[in-house]
């Protein structure tokens, strides 16, 4: 994929429908006692890692300036990346997204 494509795929999915998302700890929280995520609040995974593990490190640089002062590299460090989804969550944050944005990702794909 090309390093363009890949910007508008992150613009279209990750940064319009959660433009107005902030990140409440409490919210985390909630999740791990209805059994939809684990939460580690000292958790240091880094962003733009995850999402240049697909190009193999090759354009990490470029994500990070990306998401540079992006919404979601904010909530990322302000605790996001603690949150980790089950399966149960897999599948709710699948139906979220879905109505969020209108788009039907179908059942996820299990590996």
């Amino acid at each position: 994929m090309k390093f363009t494509m890949f910007k508008r795929w992150l613009e279209v999915h990750l940064e319009q429908p959660f433009e107005d998302f902030e990140f409440h700890e409490i919210d985390a929280r909630h999740l791990v006692a209805i059994a939809c995520a684990t939460f580690d609040p000292t958790s240091q995974r880094m962003l733009a890692l995850m999402l240049a593990m697909k190009g193999q490190g090759r354009i990490l640089k470029k994500i990070t300036e990306i998401l540079a002062d992006t919404n979601l590299q904010m909530n990322w460090d302000h605790g996001l990346a603690g949150v980790e989804l089950t399966s149960v969550g897999l599948i709710v944050g699948a139906l979220a997204y879905d109505q969020r944005t209108g788009r039907d990702l179908g059942p996820p794909k299990w590996d």
